[in-house]
């Protein structure tokens, strides 16, 4: 079970834009430490999402073929699971606090940075007719990756 990311801080829950699927998880920076930055754990093609608002701690990591026959098992009468638009190669596990927690999505990535809350690419994301957010050369510099951890 190879772990794609780890990280001992707070992750809220702070933003899920149901027009591009992204998911925002945030753990801000500590104002009394000017030298941290903001974490972003952020989910693009998001299906579903079975997690807390606020976890202490992370392990982000692919879920195992029989955690997702017991995940199917539990959704088998949702629209969700009958439409077939995920597969288990979609399917993250989040490890916090004793618990395990999924989320469905393409992709994820993790971004550290300095960079406001609006101002982010899940509040203000690109839009058909291109991009003027201010922090569009950071966020071209972000790498999405698969379940396996692959640059994509």
């Amino acid at each position: 079970m190879e772990v794609l990311y780890n990280s001992d801080r707070a992750f809220v829950l702070k933003y899920y834009n149901d027009n591009k699927g992204y998911l925002l998880l945030r753990s801000t920076k500590y104002f009394l430490n000017p030298t941290e930055k903001n974490i972003d754990l952020v989910f693009y093609g998001t299906y579903y999402i079975g997690i807390p608002i606020t976890l202490h701690g992370i392990k982000l990591r692919a879920g195992t073929p029989e955690e997702f026959k017991v995940f199917l098992k539990q959704i088998e009468n949702i629209a969700l699971y009958t439409s077939g638009m995920f597969s288990e190669k979609d399917f993250f596990a989040i490890e916090s606090q004793g618990g395990v927690f999924y989320v469905i999505a393409t992709h994820y990535a993790v971004d550290e940075n300095l960079i406001p809350l609006k101002e982010t690419r899940a509040i203000n994301p690109p839009t058909i007719n291109g991009w003027d957010n201010k922090h569009k050369a950071h966020y071209e510099t972000v790498v999405w990756r698969d379940r396996e951890g692959n640059a994509t």
